[in-house]
């Protein structure tokens, strides 16, 4: 075997197995598609409950959603001090969960949409399939 058919040999043996890796898998499922929760559904699942949420800017919040209206947080900072507050909130009939802080800061109103997709439940800025994820709820108490 002459050098040239061998180093085409050995390229073609090495690429082969990269192609492979990087191929989907005949059988897999496809990612499971975003679906969000409508009113009673967010009403049913987290009023007069808590929940601690993991946003993408890597702040840990716990909600406190109260029956009546009443909404408690508190922020849990990575490597500072957090804060905590209240406000109210209600949710509205295309489901979104809106609040109004009692004092001022950021994100004050603000509404984000309860998802679930790939066996998490996350918080949506918006009701597109793609739409940008603000968070993710750890867990409910």
């Amino acid at each position: 075997m002459n050098a040239r058919r061998l180093i085409g040999f050995a390229a073609a043996a090495i690429a082969l197995p990269l192609h492979a890796q990087n191929a989907p898998a005949p059988d897999a499922a496809p990612p499971a598609a975003r679906s969000f929760l409508g009113k009673d559904e967010v009403l049913q699942t987290y009023v007069g409950r808590a929940q601690t949420i993991q946003w993408s800017s890597g702040v840990q919040t716990q909600w406190d959603v109260r029956e009546g209206g009443n909404l408690f947080y508190n922020n849990r900072a990575l490597g500072n001090v957090g804060g905590n507050g209240s406000g109210t909130w209600e949710i509205k009939d295309n489901g979104a969960f809106c609040w109004k802080w009692n004092r001022v800061e950021s994100g004050n109103p603000g509404c984000l949409f309860y998802a679930r997709e790939n066996g998490k439940t996350l918080l949506a800025v918006n009701q597109r399939p793609d739409g940008r994820i603000a968070g993710e709820v750890l867990s409910l108490k």
